[in-house]
């Protein structure tokens, strides 16, 4: 009987049809609120789970993560959902420019999701100085192989911001004169404006200033 076995010099050509389903990913902008439990098919145990999002909400959802107009030292932070919709886990990490390293903080930066299962990932802002970006892309995610390590696929957070520093114009410009005074007369009166050309609004204090011995401002006796 043929058993479908090769005879002595015999060759046949074998043909297999192979099948591979690539790594699904959804990166969905949720919520203001990272600390929120995830969406169905997380795996936080202990945590009802968010109701989950459809794929017509998920079409109308921003795909950026605007923190709007904010404060120089301001933190901010905005939340987003990685779904896996594939049948595999992967892995995923952050990476980003180093001039903003001092200025977005990302959690978790990195780990694994289980097929059909998804992460909350929340992103902080806070600049120590005047910044303005839009529609940055600078902010890179990377879906990898878990078991190799080999990246499969990237795509960059969308984020914009506006970090601005408290502006103010004091008038008149050159100081306050109060002309020449003559011994014992009364009092003159002289005023001068503060004025608060930003965005938000800010403190002011008035002190004396103390001179040292060379005439000069004593910072440590103000």
């Amino acid at each position: 009987a043929d058993l479908g076995g090769f005879e002595a010099a015999e060759a046949r050509r074998l043909e297999f049809g192979l099948k591979a389903e690539a790594y699904r990913v959804r990166a969905i902008v949720l919520d203001e609120d990272p600390s929120a439990p995830p969406p169905e098919g997380g795996k936080k145990k202990g945590k009802k789970a968010a109701p989950p999002v459809g794929e017509a909400e998920e079409k109308s959802r921003p795909g950026t993560l605007a923190f709007g107009q904010l404060r120089v030292g301001e933190a901010k932070q905005l939340g987003f959902v990685l779904r896996n919709k594939g049948k595999y886990d992967f892995g995923f990490g952050f990476a980003m420019k180093k001039a903003l390293h001092d200025v977005f903080r990302v959690a978790p930066a990195e780990g694994v999701i289980e097929a059909d299962g998804s992460v909350r990932v929340a992103v902080t802002c806070c600049s120590l100085r005047e910044l303005k970006l839009a529609d940055n892309k600078d902010i890179v995610c990377t879906i990898s192989e878990p078991a190799t390590g080999e990246a499969v696929e990237t795509f960059p957070v969308t984020v914009a911001v506006s970090a601005v520093s408290p502006k103010y114009k004091i008038q008149p410009q050159r100081g306050v004169s109060f002309g020449t005074l003559k011994y014992n007369e009364p009092a003159k009166e002289r005023k001068f404006e503060i004025r608060n050309e930003g965005t938000f609004s800010f403190a002011f204090a008035i002190t004396d200033v103390l001179l040292d011995g060379a005439g000069q401002p004593d910072e440590a006796r103000r």
